[in-house]
């Protein structure tokens, strides 16, 4: 399998084999090595994961979850596919949630959540330099859902979440296609020095660029 997830400050903890598949399985997808539309099995991913198929059942409905896989009935499962109409509208409803945590987050995010921002920074510096997105869209994730974790909003949180997840595979596509992470990376680094001023509006206004930049650059990758 993969590597585990990587963060700031590893958690030590032991992981169950149906969360190390979930884990594997979603990377597989965010990186398009499991491709759009393809027919998968619980049979084919426990070979190729080398697990029994309890923990990838377990996986599955997870996944089917996020709206990273499709049940069919009489037909199976699928990855679920891409296509920019579901992206840009993903874009809008990611907006309209990152505004309102961005804006709470100038008011509740503590001292440390900022430095586990910086770190995140840190560590995404040095993926990019190393192009490794694979790592780089991990760490974009981790971001985010630091932001949004200080919100203290469970709702919040979980439509972060689930929009996050959803974007994310377009997101990986558009670095590969770019050969960069540059831009978003920079687009957190203003997000970031807004937070630490503890200024609501322009810790809002640089949520709202984050996503107009995404749309942009995946506009400029066609």
């Amino acid at each position: 399998m993969a590597r585990g997830k990587a963060t700031a400050a590893g958690s030590g903890q032991y992981e169950r084999a149906s969360d190390a598949a979930l884990r594997e399985l979603r990377r597989m997808i965010i990186t398009l090595e499991l491709e759009p539309g393809e027919a998968i099995t619980e049979e084919s991913l426990g070979a190729r994961l080398k697990v029994s198929r309890t923990p990838i059942r377990e996986a599955l409905q997870q996944l089917v979850r996020e709206h990273l896989v499709v049940a069919t009935p009489h037909r199976g499962v699928s990855v679920a596919t891409l296509n920019l109409t579901d992206f840009f509208a993903m874009l809008e409803a990611t907006e309209a949630v990152d505004a309102t945590l961005m804006r709470l987050a100038a008011e509740r995010l503590t001292d440390d959540q900022i430095a586990e921002l910086d770190e995140l920074l840190r560590l995404s510096d040095e993926a990019e330099a190393a192009r490794d997105f694979e790592l780089v869209v991990e760490l974009d994730f981790q971001f985010h859902s630091v932001i949004a974790g200080s919100s203290s909003n469970h709702f919040l949180i979980e439509f972060h979440d689930t929009l996050h997840r959803l974007s994310t595979r377009f997101v990986f596509l558009g670095f590969k296609r770019a050969g960069t992470a540059t831009g978003a990376i920079e687009d957190h680094r203003r997000m970031v020095e807004a937070l630490r001023a503890r200024d609501a509006d322009r810790a809002e206004a640089a949520g709202r660029d984050h996503c107009h930049h995404a749309r942009e650059r995946m506009m400029a990758g066609l």
